[in-house]
């Protein structure tokens, strides 16, 4: 995400991923909003223009897979 910086660090099912916001952005393309996590082996990286409710049920679902 071009001139995002990391926000906040989000706990959504036991799993910790920073947050990219760009929303207020005048142009923040397909990509306005990001969730990133890492693990031992891999980054993930959830990204578009979904709202809160939306990425927390994608976060949730893969968390359940990291378990």
């Amino acid at each position: 995400m071009r001139d995002a910086r990391a926000g906040a660090t989000v706990t959504i099912d036991g799993v910790d991923w920073t947050s990219y916001d760009r929303r207020t952005s005048s142009d923040p393309g397909n990509v306005a909003y990001a969730l990133v996590t890492t693990t031992d082996d891999s980054t993930i990286v959830l990204a578009g223009t979904a709202e809160d409710a939306e990425f927390a049920f994608l976060a949730t679902a893969i968390a359940k897979e990291l378990a």
